[in-house]
């Protein structure tokens, strides 16, 4: 039985009572002539060719937009005290995850960007009068932006998708692991629903490219409208990634809460452990912005990539990918924190430990929130880290470019490197794992040419120069 007493359940309510209609006139684009043709070579752009006789269906569809809003809230009968801006914001969620959802027909390629795009719907704002006051909305490819106070955001706000699937309330944990086949289905359902998800995240990230490749001349000829331009792509990267990783953080704490269940069938831990896989899969996914286009994430990215971290440690403690990520993740953060569980693990035999992943995607992703000396001491982890899992074999040409790759990483961001360190180290281990990663890449010397001897030898020199002296020894016999 569905809580209504609350106005956020309220306007759920009457959002998916007034959804069909709201669904049926954004469909309706297809009745003007030119707009199959339009569909047909649409990719995710807008278009600046001239369409004729949009004005009529434009305004139209802005009125049904605007009905829809006005609409749920004087439905759901709500006073001007209630309306607040966590309110409307929550609104604003729940319309955008389901236009998430939403497809005019089933050409996936006519979403609800097709339709504000063909319209020229973008940055129209409008004026909503309801029962329960005055507010507005934005429109853009990306959704709805609702607010009192003009707080438009660029990418408008979306639910995690773990409250689609119904696994957002804790108590919902106990409701499924008495029902099996249930918990069975759920899990079933988020193995779909994150596929989707990471399809969502290489479409919109390919738009985005494409946006920002086109930038290049704009940026000469009218550089103050470029880095205008430029500054929303990063807003929407930020935002974007913020809405996946939270999925996947959300996600991976329900594997965590179901997997130590003590009584779960092997065909449900054979589907946890599949969902498990796939959201690794994806959460490399999210890493790989910062790297390839040298992105630099908000700290509200970064705490989710922490969340979920933390989260995956609960069931795979022993993951030195996931350790390595949350140690990262933790120090890119200005977080005090130690290395004594990773280098505990390193002291040991390899068989103790377990990488599910390449931790240089971490590492490369918040290079440039690392100091020179956190740096140098992640660049080693990863060297021995890789060097005990390949033994007896040295490490290859593909290891020791990317062990060059992330040594040169900080060097590629424009941000101002961190002064002083957040990591505590003993010198003592410090200057161990620094002499096994140097000892690690000299046996790769004997074994490589061409590129591969460059990058090993580049490698080196870096690990061989000296250390800022702002990071220098402490008295304490720390590294600071």
């Amino acid at each position: 039985m569905v809580d209504l007493n609350t106005p956020d359940k309220r306007l759920l309510k009457c959002l998916s009572e007034n959804w069909q209609a709201f669904s049926a006139s954004l469909a309706s684009v297809t009745q003007h002539p030119q707009f199959n043709e339009y569909l047909a070579r649409y990719r995710g752009h807008s278009d600046s060719l001239s369409i004729d006789g949009q004005e009529p269906l434009r305004t139209l569809i802005l009125v049904h937009c605007q009905t829809l809003v006005v609409s749920c809230f004087n439905q759901a009968r709500l006073l001007p005290d209630q309306c607040s801006e966590e309110l409307l914001k929550n609104f604003e969620s729940a319309i955008n995850t389901a236009l998430y959802y939403w497809t005019g027909s089933s050409d996936r390629n006519f979403q609800f960007r097709t339709v504000v795009h063909f319209l020229g719907l973008a940055d129209q704002d409008v004026v909503c009068n309801s029962e329960a006051g005055l507010f507005s909305f934005r429109l853009n490819e990306w959704g709805f932006s609702i607010s009192q106070r003009d707080l438009f955001e660029i990418f408008p706000r979306r639910h995690s998708i773990a409250q689609v699937c119904g696994i957002s309330l804790a108590e919902n944990i106990e409701h499924f692991l008495v029902r099996e086949q249930e918990l069975f289905s759920v899990i079933r359902t988020m193995q779909r629903e994150f596929c989707l998800l990471i399809d969502e995240w290489e479409h919109c990230n390919s738009i985005l490219a494409v946006k920002q490749f086109s930038l290049r001349k704009l940026l000469q000829s009218d550089p103050v409208q470029g880095q205008s331009i430029m500054q929303e792509i990063v807003g929407v990267r930020n935002a974007l990634a913020q809405w996946c990783v939270r999925t996947a953080a959300d996600f991976q704490h329900f594997i965590a809460q179901v997997a130590a269940q003590k009584d779960l069938s092997s065909d449900v831990r054979a589907e946890l452990s599949a969902l498990d896989a796939l959201i690794l899969s994806g959460f490399q996914k999210f890493l790989l912005p910062a790297s390839v286009s040298r992105h630099v994430y908000s700290n509200d990215v970064l705490l989710e990539f922490l969340r979920w971290t933390e989260a995956r440690l609960k069931t795979h403690p022993d993951d030195l990918f996931s350790l390595t990520s949350d140690l990262v993740f933790r120090t890119a953060l200005y977080r005090k924190t130690g290395s004594d569980a990773l280098l505990s693990l390193l002291r040991g035999k390899s068989f103790h430990w377990t990488l599910s992943a390449d931790p240089s995607a971490a590492i490369k992703a918040v290079c440039w929130g690392l100091s020179a000396f956190e740096h140098r001491f992640f660049l080693c982890v990863l060297a021995v880290i890789l060097d005990a899992k390949l033994s007896p074999n040295a490490l290859d040409s593909h290891w020791l470019q990317t062990l060059a790759s992330v040594a040169e990483m900080p060097g590629t961001f424009q941000v101002p490197a961190k002064a002083v360190s957040d990591l505590s180290v003993a010198s003592e281990d410090f200057e161990s794992i620094h002499a096994r990663a140097i000892a690690t890449l000299e046996r790769c010397c004997d074994h490589v040419r061409d590129d591969a001897l460059k990058a090993v030898l580049f490698v080196l020199e870096f690990l061989r120069s000296e250390m800022p002296s702002s990071e220098a020894l402490t008295g304490e016999g720390e590294l600071q």
